[in-house]
């Protein structure tokens, strides 16, 4: 079962019927001040967020059956170790608002090696995320990965990394 949540204005993320019967969940632009529910969503298999009002990827971690995450405008999030339990990931979207990308705002975070620990990753963007600073190359270890976008990362960088890595710029779809 799909569920979404657009643009609610409570502060708190509620879901009245069974969680597990959920396999897709979208949340665009609400206010909720935490999405930590959503740890009893175990059997999420897409989940999308926009405006993601936590400081971490935590309880996230459970959802084991994930194998899409797409999150705009994480603000407060710095690490992604986190993610690195989600094995069953294939596609990766971390973006910053269009608006920051327009500004060179950036949502710098600690390291990309999490990523690293994902077994099915396919497909990535990173769109305004950037860490290790600004160096792409210990995500030549994603073995599976075939399509990337990244943004503001070095040029150099981004270059190397398609040519060393025989992945495609492409977006995920």
């Amino acid at each position: 079962m799909h569920l979404q949540y657009i643009r609610d204005k409570s502060a708190k993320f509620q879901y009245e019927g069974d969680p597990l019967e959920v396999t897709s969940l979208k949340i665009w632009h609400c206010k909720y001040k935490s999405l930590s529910r959503l740890a009893e969503f175990r059997n999420l298999i897409s989940l999308e967020i926009a405006s993601f009002p936590d400081n971490s990827f935590d309880y996230i971690s459970n959802l084991s059956l994930l194998e899409r995450l797409s999150v705009l405008h994480l603000p407060k999030v710095t690490n992604i170790e986190p993610l690195a339990n989600l094995k069953s990931l294939r596609q990766l979207i971390l973006s910053t608002l269009p608006s920051w990308d327009a500004s060179n705002k950036i949502t710098k975070i600690e390291s990309l090696i999490p990523l690293t620990k994902l077994p099915n990753l396919e497909a990535i963007e990173l769109i305004g995320v950037v860490g290790d600073n600004g160096m792409l190359d210990n995500l030549k270890r994603c073995v599976k990965l075939r399509s990337a976008v990244f943004t503001k990362y070095p040029k150099e960088s981004v270059n190397a990394f398609y040519e060393m890595a025989g992945v495609e710029k492409k977006r995920v779809v």
